[in-house]
């Protein structure tokens, strides 16, 4: 629906859809909180196919002979890691840092110090210090010094940017750096003390541009005390940057509260007794041993859960899950912390033992990594992986279901020695995977090893089906059963919408990245038709916002649409910046993930016109009609990512500031996408008022050259700005100007707009008839608001059905019903200005002829209008202008239903006309109603007789005599009557 077009059906279908894809929306929706799954004892399923497997081998680094030899000199108690943000791989041989470039040239580059290197960090910059460009900080610590580098991109690739911020070590090393969100950074010192490096963009007299600050007591004054010693030995920090955690080496953690004002550090709660807690959950768990310690702790994210914050890892591969709210019922993520609350422990399966060891850990956002005895073997490692099994936690909408937290276990096999183990940065981290479409990314793990670089891949449903179906291409027709244990375990619904996203993601351009997936082949894009095909005929286990029941291709449709645009749906369009001089508007969402969704939506709608028979449902069925009004949305989806892609290229923020409505500026900056784009007030703003204000932009950047301008707009975003709305804005501009142009000036101009408004009249909406009508009455051109809507109203009706249906006498059930009902709005337009002119008695006899020929030209041969306008006139009581008119088809209308006031009309009607025999039968059938006195019906006669004695006509005297006789039988009985009732 689009800026013209009439409401009527087309939003009716964009109103339904956009309720079907809420009533999917839901098997998302009931995708759980982490936390509320935790059973007692934690469950495990071990794949029996390969092809299920939640993490798998995805590729090794090619490195060269000389990096290799480099990485065998590396001493493993010296820094190493990732910087996954610049494609770096790390690792120090003394005073040499080494920078492997994993992901392009697998070169390796080198910085070096005057000292040996014992601490390398990572982390974002301060807001406001470094130049835009600078995305990055490198923080390096040697034995007697601490540097700080920027990273930007270059013209010829990244840079290190010398920024001179320097501090002295005091012969401290620093073994662990880390950065907050907030860049604020906290170092790790072989002191077991925790310290903070502060930097800014200019020194002072009494402080330099960086320092470092000692955060926690020195650890000797607990030897002074007696008091074994306990070092810190990790840090943590959570994603917003407002608490840091410290793990102890005895596994105590300590909670510190960061804040948001960059320099709050305030201890709010040590645990000492971590494991004697843990092990109080898991009684009779051999997992915790009088030897089980903490090896690592890992903050987790909002998105994961907001009842815990926290995951350890004891040294033997528990999990142990803790809150850092005392009253958890209050869960802020933010919020300062009150202490640490152990809410679940998770022991590892079968396959780990309590004597197994345990090291290089990961969590994040519910998978888990370590690697498993780790002195085992000194050329191949073992990586343990789990990850919560989708199967269940994707169909929680099935009655059957329950929320429990199943995980998947793989160990994996790499060669060499690991170093190192960190997420890439692929942004698909969302535990409910069954969002992600297929060409996005998956969640990528870089491991660093004494034999180069490893890179490992979380599989995700959609993963698992590309791959089993090209194992069974090109005979996967004659295979289909093998895919039936997929469409079971993971759901009909989610299968069927997993095989839209294969089928529209082999017609989107595959990412050139170290994370991309391999592009769909047409075999693949064929199987994946032929299951459509043959599961998607399957009852959904969903109802839609009716309680209807649809097929599971219908739903998976329905699904897959939702999840390709779930991601902006909540987001608003537009932000606004406001300083003191100026507010600036610039769009929320960025403009690339605009153009993946519209490219998404143009390859479901591709697909479905290439594949006609791919939906088979009954005509006329609630399914074929719930269909089409998903394929209207889909278009309409598809137009108003390119219209809002078009406004950002244009300039938004001058577009924006032309909407002359607050209100409207108002809801573009309030609502979100779905909002704006289901809802009518949402709509008007975006196909109107924003519309409006893109044309208004175009006009004047094009000097007023219409034809120009429409040229421009509907090339390159028809849909919303097309020839007639570029038309209609003109206009309105016009009428305008009209209102201070003088009298010749203003008729010349509105006589323009009029015969262009009545051109593209079938276009026109409702409001906009109104709004114009409105205007014409005001300047005093009545007959200009009467013409437009008149002809609104022929335009939606151009066989002239509405009258054929008054004719036949209004059948129930009729479908030209509708046609009138349609035109009905535009009708009472016209009545408006028409009442106006007649009830004013300032309006001149002549003028009010004027008007009343315009609106009643026989020529229109619109007889609907011209009776819907006689019981508008004869509620009102101004029927008698009709008469002296001689308004069109008047005698019809009067003629029925037969009634006391049309009855009354059509005598005066016949009288004035000099048809007096009419009007003499017509007075006598009056005079003869029973509801009417005596007096009256005396009257009626008198008026009889009065008309019967008028006609001339020799055909028709000798009827008028007989009518006469009638009437002086009945006026005698009157009379007699009334002479009774006095006496």
């Amino acid at each position: 629906m689009m800026t013209t077009t009439e409401p009527g059906k087309e939003f009716q279908a964009i109103s339904d859809a956009s309720a079907s894809l809420e009533s999917k929306a839901v098997v998302d929706r009931k995708f759980p909180d982490l936390y509320k799954t935790f059973t007692e004892h934690p469950k495990y399923c071990k794949n029996a196919s390969d092809d299920y497997r939640n993490v798998i081998f995805k590729k090794a680094v090619t490195t060269s002979t000389s990096v290799l030899s480099e990485i065998q000199q590396f001493d493993q108690k010296s820094p190493c890691g990732f910087a996954p943000l610049i494609n770096r791989a790390y690792f120090v041989i003394k005073n040499r840092l080494c920078l492997l470039d994993y992901a392009n040239s697998q070169d390796i580059s080198h910085h070096e110090e005057d000292d040996d290197i014992v601490g390398v960090g990572f982390v974002a910059p301060k807001p406001g210090i470094f130049l835009d460009s600078v995305k990055q900080l490198l923080v390096i610590a040697t034995t007697t010094m601490i540097k700080v580098f920027g990273i930007a991109d270059g013209p010829d690739g990244l840079q290190f940017v010398n920024s001179y911020m320097t501090t002295l070590t005091n012969r401290v090393c620093m073994r662990q750096i880390v950065g907050t969100s907030q860049g604020r950074i906290f170092m790790l010192g072989n002191d077991d003390n925790v310290w903070e490096l502060d930097y800014k963009a200019k020194e002072t007299w009494f402080s330099s541009k960086c320092s470092k600050k000692l955060q926690t007591s020195s650890s000797s004054l607990n030897f002074l005390f007696g008091k074994s010693r306990d070092p810190i030995v990790q840090l943590a920090v959570n994603e917003s940057g407002t608490v840091l955690y410290q793990l102890t080496q005895s596994s105590s953690i300590h909670v510190v509260y960061l804040g948001t004002d960059g320099f709050t550090y305030n201890t709010a709660y040590r645990k000492h007794d971590c494991i004697a807690d843990a092990k109080i959950s898991q009684p009779s768990s051999k997992q915790f041993t009088p030897e089980t310690r903490i090896v690592s702790i890992h903050t987790t994210t909002k998105a994961e859960s907001l009842s815990y914050h926290l995951v350890a890892i004891t040294s033997n591969g528990s999990r142990i899950y803790y809150n850092n709210q005392k009253n958890a019922q209050q869960m802020n993520y933010d919020a300062e912390p009150t202490g640490l609350i152990t809410v679940h422990v998770r022991t590892p399966d079968d396959s780990v033992a309590p004597t197994d060891a345990v090291s290089h850990c990961l969590y994040r956002n519910g998978l888990t990594l370590f690697v498993k005895n780790p002195d085992a073997n000194p050329t191949q490692s073992q990586i343990v992986a789990y990850s919560p099994n989708l199967a269940n936690l994707g169909n929680l909408i099935l009655a059957t279901s329950t929320a429990q937290l199943i995980e998947d276990g793989t160990t994996i096999d790499i060669h060499g020695k690991v170093l190192s183990i960190v997420e890439a940065p692929t942004g698909s981290d969302d535990i409910n995977e069954f969002k992600y479409a297929y060409h996005t990314p998956s969640r990528h793990f870089l491991v660093l090893t004494t034999s180069g670089v490893t890179i490992l891949a979380k599989q995700r449903p959609v993963d698992m089906l590309h791959n089993l179906l090209l194992k069974t291409t090109p005979d996967t027709r004659f295979r289909l059963r093998e895919f039936e244990p997929f469409f079971s375990q993971f759901g009909y619904l989610n299968a069927c919408s997993l095989c839209f996203n294969l089928i529209c993601s082999a017609n989107l351009p595959t990412p050139d990245s170290l994370y991309s997936n391999s592009a769909i082949s047409s075999p693949v894009q064929d199987a994946a038709l032929e299951l459509l095909k043959k599961y998607g005929q399957v009852t959904s286990a969903l109802t839609d916002f009716n309680n209807r029941s649809y097929s599971s291709i219908h739903d998976g449709l329905a699904l897959f649409v939702y999840r390709s645009v779930q991601g902006i749906w909540g987001k608003h369009l537009i932000k606004a910046t406001t300083t003191p001089a100026n507010t600036f508007y610039t769009n929320s969402i960025a403009k690339q993930e605009l153009c993946n969704i519209r490219n998404t939506l143009s390859s479901i709608k591709n697909v479905i016109d290439q594949k006609q028979g791919l939906f088979h449902f009954a005509a006329d069925s609630p399914e074929t009609a719930s269909y089409n009004h998903l394929l209207t949305f889909i278009d309409y989806l598809k137009e108003s990512m390119s219209f809002f892609i078009y406004l950002i290229d244009t300039d938004l923020n001058a577009i924006i500031k032309t909407i002359s409505k607050p209100a409207s500026q108002a809801r573009l900056l309030e609502n979100d996408i779905n909002t704006l784009l289901t809802t009518p007030e949402g709509m008007s703003t975006v196909t109107s008022d924003l519309t409006a204000a893109l044309i208004d932009y175009t006009t004047k950047r094009y000097d007023g050259n219409i034809d120009y301008v429409i040229d421009m707009l509907t090339s390159q975003c028809g849909s919303f700005c097309r020839a007639d709305d570029v038309l209609i804005f003109n206009a309105a501009k016009q009428i305008a100007s009209a209102k201070t142009a003088n009298a010749e000036q203003a008729r010349k101009i509105l006589a323009n707009t009029i015969t262009t408004l009545s051109s593209i009249a079938s276009n026109i909406s409702h409001s906009k008839a109104v709004e114009f009508a409105s205007q014409y009455a005001e300047l005093g051109y009545h007959e200009y608001g009467i013409c437009l809507a008149l002809d609104c109203a022929q335009a939606r009706d151009p066989l002239n059905d509405a009258t054929a249906y008054l004719d036949a006498g209004c059948p129930a059930g009729d479908a030209r019903q509708g046609i009138f009902t349609k035109k009905k709005p535009f009708y009472d337009i016209a009545i408006e200005i028409l009442k106006k002119v007649f009830l004013n008695p300032s309006q001149p006899a002549d003028y009010r002829k004027k008007i009343m020929l315009i609106a009643f030209d026989p020529a229109r041969n619109d007889k609907a209008f011209q009776f819907y306008a006689y019981d508008a006139f004869l509620r009102e009581n101004i029927v008698s202008v009709l008469i002296e008119e001689n308004a069109p088809n008047l005698e019809q209308y009067l003629k029925h239903p037969v009634e006391y006031k049309r009855l009354q009309l059509l005598a005066a009607y016949y009288r004035y006309n000099k048809r007096y025999d009419a009007a003499a039968q017509v007075f006598a059938a009056l005079s003869q109603l029973p509801s009417i006195s005596s007096e009256e019906r005396l009257d009626y006669l008198t008026a009889a007789e009065t008309c019967a004695r008028s006609v001339t006509s020799p055909t028709k005297l000798l009827e008028m005599r007989y009518l006469m006789d009638d009437i002086n039988t009945s006026r005698e009985l009157v009379e007699t009557q009334l002479r009774t009732t006095v006496q």
